[in-house]
């Protein structure tokens, strides 16, 4: 694992402490024992041969829910030995702490979140996580960080929300990054009738050495008034700058009037000319869109200008009892470490048991952006493809569809990805994408057929090919007693590329207890 951080687990423990004997308390251990053969083992920079890996996979898991505080925890461990090859024993670590403390009529939500796990060290030496036949571009990452979220409303004149966050990346293949996120909302209350205002805050500042440091903010702000019904003016003016080492010229400004139409109290579009006061850009129409017709379904779409051009904002989502769906569009500067916090939280669509996704008929449904889960189970996070594990900062954009279904006995995942980075230094321009897509089935009361395959793609300039990876995966499970099952697996992957190509089939047999 990666080195501990003493003062942030001690800080953990103590902000838990008071919650802890008043809390309900539940535990769950389990243990795989498995035994698989592959015919791409390398091991020591040596000729890729076949061989059978034997592994064991402890885990434990404890949570604690109270009147104003949760708690979970989860620790899972892998050792594999090598039957035939040099150095031939390995361990995998992976860890989750995760903390919630609500106060003050439950208005300040304080957060704090734990994990170590593998990591791809490098994008071009691997684009899929693979245990077996590429363990050496697998780095065990650490992400510490805590957070508060603030919602207070001003009586019937204002609510406003602050939320912020710090957090410490810890690896091993790249210096350690510390960062921190800002975030302030205000907007206008159920006594302005006919005059509508918002106004929001964004910041964000890394430092992943002592010489390198970027620091990025943006305000966003609009007052207007409704004239007759359904259509109302407004004023609006943005602001943003970026101090990004080797970059320049990375700032903007503008303001300019608009019409607002509103069909309904839940919706909206705006439509506004803004003069840019930057040289960046020139003067330029914007738009927005937000309608939210029920909590279940949502979306939020945006169109204008910054510092490098045509700017677009994008996030649809619809739930309903046996379907969730998710699209995004996103442009911000990122690194690894950023979106490595960002992405380390509990939103997803499914919850499923603890340990390797063997079968998702196991998976149900959450209705909750935050779901509280037991000792034994995992919330399953929509996919990210995260770049290599580096200090590299580039703009990203980022599109994202993922859904999953479920129908009597069978259940569906798909995520589909396109995310372009620009890099703000000599390092090539990428093109990511690719595809998830699985699918199981309920045979029986206690046997379940899984289908799956995995897809990605890198495309980077000055490159004279596309790097393709892709894996297929078939498994059979059956349930021997209420805590006990046996899994055989098969697994095919294919890694086409001038750096490190090869091609891997896989068998697995393994049993699990659940204590």
């Amino acid at each position: 694992m990666p080195k501990t951080n003493n003062c942030l687990l001690f800080l953990y423990a103590l902000a838990l402490t008071p919650f802890a004997s008043a809390a309900n308390w539940q535990s769950s251990a389990s243990i795989e024992a498995s035994s698989e053969y592959s015919d791409n083992v390398s091991r020591n920079a040596l000729a890729a041969q076949d061989d059978v890996i034997l592994s064991i996979k402890p885990g434990f898991g404890l949570t604690a829910e109270g009147n104003n505080a949760s708690v979970r925890t989860r620790y899972d461990f892998n050792g594999q030995y090598y039957i035939d090859s040099e150095n031939s024993s390995e361990a995998f670590h992976d860890l989750l702490l995760l903390g919630e403390v609500k106060t003050w009529h439950d208005r300040i939500v304080i957060s704090s979140n734990i994990t170590a796990n593998q990591q791809l060290v490098d994008i071009n030496n691997g684009l899929l996580t693979d245990y077996v036949g590429n363990s050496n571009n697998l780095d065990t990452v650490g992400n510490y960080q805590l957070g508060m979220d603030w919602t207070q409303p001003i009586g019937n004149q204002a609510e406003f929300d602050f939320n912020t966050s710090v957090y410490y990346i810890d690896q091993k293949s790249s210096d350690d990054t510390l960062g921190y996120n800002l975030a302030f909302f205000t907007q206008d209350g159920t006594d302005f009738k006919r005059s509508f205002w918002n106004m929001k805050y964004n910041l964000g500042y890394q430092k992943p050495d002592q010489k390198r440091r970027s620091l990025t903010q943006s305000a966003d702000a609009r007052i207007g008034y409704d004239l007759i019904d359904k259509w109302g003016v407004f004023i609006n003016g943005y602001w943003e700058e970026n101090s990004v080492p080797q970059g320049d010229n990375l700032d903007s400004a503008a303001w300019g009037p608009g019409i607002r139409f509103s069909p309904s109290d839940r919706s909206y579009i705006d439509v506004s000319y803004n003069f840019s006061l930057k040289n960046t850009n020139k003067d330029y129409w914007a738009a927005q869109l937000n309608w939210t017709p029920s909590t279940r379904t949502g979306l939020t779409a945006a169109y204008g200008k910054r510092f490098y051009g045509d700017s677009y904002d994008f996030s649809l989502f619809h739930n309903v009892r046996k379907i969730r769906s998710q699209v995004t569009y996103r442009e911000s500067i990122e690194s690894f470490a950023s979106e490595l916090a960002s992405q380390s939280t509990n939103a997803g669509s499914l919850i499923c048991p603890a340990g390797s996704i063997n079968n998702l008929s196991d998976c149900e449904f959450s209705s909750l952006t935050n779901p509280v889960v037991g000792p034994d189970q995992q919330v399953i996070n929509i996919f990210t493809a995260l770049p290599s594990a580096n200090n590299e900062l580039y703009l990203t954009r980022d599109g994202k569809l993922s859904s999953a279904l479920q129908v009597r006995k069978h259940t569906f995942t798909l995520t589909l990805f396109y995310v372009q980075r620009d890099y703000f230094t000599s390092t090539p321009d990428t093109d990511d994408y690719g595809a998830q897509l699985a699918w199981a089935w309920r045979v029986g009361q206690k046997t379940s057929l899984q289908l799956s395959t995995e897809q990605r793609y890198l495309d980077q300039d000055q490159a004279s090919q596309i790097d393709k990876e892709l894996r297929h995966g078939l498994s059979l499970s059956h349930t021997l007693g209420r805590r006990s099952l046996i899994v055989l697996g098969y697994a095919y992957t294919d890694r086409d590329s001038k750096q490190n190509g090869y091609n891997e089939n896989n068998i697995k047999l393994s049993y699990q207890v659940v204590f």
